[in-house]
């Protein structure tokens, strides 16, 4: 709701819309995302509410920030092959990310400490036994260093300095061409062993594209059959390009239409505090509906949700 509030027939300057999305950023600040139990459903929601427009629109779709930082979030966590399988079919269904305030400040702020998304991925990249989730890692920090460019931008600047702070991706000792060259033949490695979905086609194309390369005739053949059905928009690194006009509207027919809120007379940058929050329990989520409680967790939650030590 707060990712596209217009949608929904808000204002994102209302006093409501600032307070909801505080609380959100709160709580992702200050938890862990989802519980892995709970993916199932949130993949459901997410489905629900994306792609149903997403099936009958040609234009380039991405999912809002914080949606596909949750999904990477999820997917990079402890999964079965089944639930990270399905967090992958959703991601292969919207454009790759494109560089954003937002991207990074949620790439930034999701998670604490050892549950931080860029620890994780650089973590499970490096040590990772589980090759799937060591492919799928790569190919987000992949993505991310792709999306440092040229340093042309605070905000190439910021995702740039997120990344070299992380050890275990080495980049003080040997540099973004490097490490993102190292990223790159564990990636394709990965592809030489017959395990391409169309996900990572559309990363491997990307590669290659990136590098002024080509397939070998083997993988380029699998990646043809994979890519087939995969729409134009979604395809090479054309997707990349920022276009704030593409992100998904939710499907109208799956909207609850509101009353439209009054312009808050308060400055933009002014966050409103947010509401009491009623702690008593709640009805879990249904995944066959589109509204979704959120209830607010415990210190011991947020303690349980953490990861392992490593």
């Amino acid at each position: 709701m707060v990712s596209n509030p217009t949608h929904y027939k808000l204002v994102p300057e209302s006093p409501e819309v600032v307070s909801v999305k505080a609380w959100c950023d709160d709580y992702l600040r200050a938890s862990y995302p989802v519980y892995s139990s709970e993916t199932p459903a949130f993949v459901a929601a997410i489905s629900r509410v994306y792609e149903t427009v997403a099936a009958h629109d040609t234009k380039r779709k991405c999912l809002p920030e914080a949606v596909y930082v949750i999904l990477v979030f999820a997917a990079s966590g402890p999964q079965s092959e089944e639930q990270r399988a399905a967090c992958m079919d959703v991601l292969s269904r919207f454009s790759f990310p494109s560089l954003s305030t937002e991207l990074v400040q949620y790439v930034t702020q999701i998670g604490k400490h050892r549950t931080r998304l860029v620890y994780r991925l650089a973590w499970d990249a490096k040590h990772e036994n589980n090759p799937v989730l060591q492919h799928f890692s790569a190919t987000q920090l992949w993505l991310l260093l792709h999306l440092v460019g040229d340093l042309t931008t605070d905000t190439q600047n910021r995702l740039s300095q997120l990344l070299e702070d992380e050890e275990d991706l080495e980049i003080k000792v040997k540099e973004f061409d490097q490490v993102k060259k190292d990223l790159e033949k564990r990636i394709l490695l990965y592809y030489k062993a017959d395990r391409l979905d169309t996900y990572s086609a559309r990363i491997i194309e990307c590669i290659h594209e990136s590098s002024g390369t080509q397939p070998d005739d083997h993988t380029k053949a699998i990646m043809e059959q994979k890519l087939k059905d995969v729409p134009e928009p979604h395809r090479g690194l054309k997707q990349l390009i920022d276009d704030r006009t593409t992100h998904p509207a939710p499907d109208p027919a799956l909207i609850t239409p509101l009353p439209l809120s009054n312009p808050s007379s308060r400055a933009p940058s002014v966050m409103a505090e947010p509401e009491t929050i009623s702690h008593e329990p709640e009805e879990r989520w249904d995944v066959d509906h589109v509204s979704i409680e959120i209830v607010p967790s415990s210190p011991a939650q947020d303690e349980d949700r953490a990861c392992p030590d490593v």
